[in-house]
This record gives structure tokens, C-alpha cells and sequence, in this order.
């Protein structure tokens, strides 16, 4: 009988150590688990510049209806900075475009057009001196003689090492296309006529059957689309 009660006794005593531990396990707090990956990085943020911003440029090469051909790329050097709409600079001055010729045909094989040469070109992408890339479409809306000395109206030397006058004899210096950034282009170049395409332009030669624009050559562009150029890793 008293073994019997001592085993009673230890049974209750072992029922409720057991009944403790388990309450007290299930009164801990979860704390959860972080797996590797599942946080997101935050998204990038972006430099704007907005649809309509003009880019003034030069060639870096020279192009030509009769040396060009279809597929050739070519660059361009951005001679000013282009700001956002708040002002800071999205593509500094030094940057590069790249371009391709999508059409040159000397004026011979154009009758269409009463026998004058027509180059194609188109813009695809802007490269920042850091090495940050962007998409670009936009419209070539002129053409100029670069010199130095065009904001005082004297004939500076283009770049190179041709004067003014020279650039003049060969594709012809006039005022009937307008200019843009006087202290860097000089003035537009008479002779050709400037169209827009997507994504780029058409120059079309209008005295002669060739189209030739020498290197240093300055390119107004127009922006078609909204330009997205990721921020700097350093934030500047």
C-alpha cells in the first residue's frame, strides 16, 4: 500500500514538472528569422533631363556621303553641361554620345531629290567622363562651324587647326540656319539642309551632290524623350 502511494505521489510530481516546462516554453516570445536575401536593396535613384533640353556637341569624326557607310559609328563630345529641372548637372560637359549612320547616299543615286547627297545619323546612347551610361533619342536640329572667336564676330580657328574662312571655302558659312552656344559654335553652315528623324536627323546637300561634315563639326541636339542617367555610387 505504501508502494503504492509512492508511485501516485511521483507520478503527480513528474505530471506537473512537465506541465511547468511546457507553459513555460510556450510563453517565450518569437523572435523571427531573418533568411539571407530577403531584404531589397533600395531602388537606385536617377539624374533627370527632361524631354525638349538642347545638347550642344562636336563630332569626333568626320562624316562624309562619300567615305561614310550604313552601320558606321560615330561619337560626338558634349561641349556644355546639361542640368535637370533643379539645376545640377545630369551630363557634364566632356561626355560622350554615340551615334550610328544609318543613310549616305551621294546625291548621283538620288534623283528623288534632285541629285543631292543625303546623310543619315541617328543617336543611341550618352556616356558620362565616370563611365555611367544612358539611353539618348533625340533629333539633330542644326549644323555649325566651330570657332572660337564667334561671340565677339571675329572668324576664330577651328578646331584642328583650320580657320573659319577655310571651313567657309569648303561647305559654306552663312547665317540661315541659326546658332547655339556663340562662345563654342560659330556660325551655321549654309549648304545643307537639316531634317528631323526618330532618334535622329537627315542632312541633305543643297549645293553640291555631297554631304561633308569635318570633324569638330557642332551638332545642336533636342532631346525626344526624358533622359534617365543613374546617380553617381559616390552621390556627387
Amino acid at each position: 500500500m505504501r508502494k503504492l502511494l509512492t508511485i501516485v505521489v511521483l507520478t503527480i510530481t513528474i505530471s506537473a514538472l512537465t506541465s511547468a516546462q511546457t507553459g513555460t516554453s510556450q510563453n517565450y516570445p518569437q523572435v523571427p528569422v531573418q533568411q539571407s536575401g530577403q531584404a531589397s536593396a533600395p531602388a537606385a535613384s536617377s539624374l533627370q533631363i527632361p524631354q525638349g533640353s538642347e545638347i550642344a556637341a562636336t563630332l569626333d569624326q568626320p562624316l562624309s556621303t562619300k567615305n561614310s557607310k550604313v552601320g558606321d559609328t560615330f561619337t560626338a563630345t558634349v561641349q556644355q553641361n546639361v542640368t535637370g529641372p533643379d539645376g545640377s548637372v545630369v551630363i557634364p560637359a566632356g561626355s560622350k554620345i554615340q551615334g550610328q549612320v544609318v543613310e549616305a547616299e551621294s546625291g548621283k543615286v538620288l534623283p528623288s531629290v534632285r541629285g543631292k547627297g543625303r546623310l543619315n545619323m541617328r543617336f543611341n546612347s550618352v556616356t558620362l567622363p565616370d563611365g555611367r551610361t544612358a539611353p539618348l533619342s533625340a533629333t539633330l536640329e542644326s549644323v555649325h562651324g566651330t570657332t572660337k572667336g564667334a561671340s565677339s564676330g571675329q572668324e576664330g580657328e577651328v578646331s584642328g587647326g583650320t580657320s573659319g574662312k577655310e571651313v567657309a571655302k569648303k561647305v559654306g558659312i552663312g547665317a540661315g540656319i541659326g546658332t547655339v552656344a556663340g562662345l563654342i559654335f560659330g556660325h551655321a553652315i549654309k549648304g545643307l539642309l537639316i531634317g528631323a528623324a526618330a532618334g535622329g536627323g537627315y542632312v541633305l546637300a543643297t549645293e553640291g551632290k555631297d554631304v561633308n561634315l569635318p570633324a569638330q563639326t557642332g551638332l545642336k541636339l533636342r532631346v525626344d524623350q526624358n533622359i534617365s542617367v543613374p546617380a553617381s555610387p559616390s552621390g556627387h
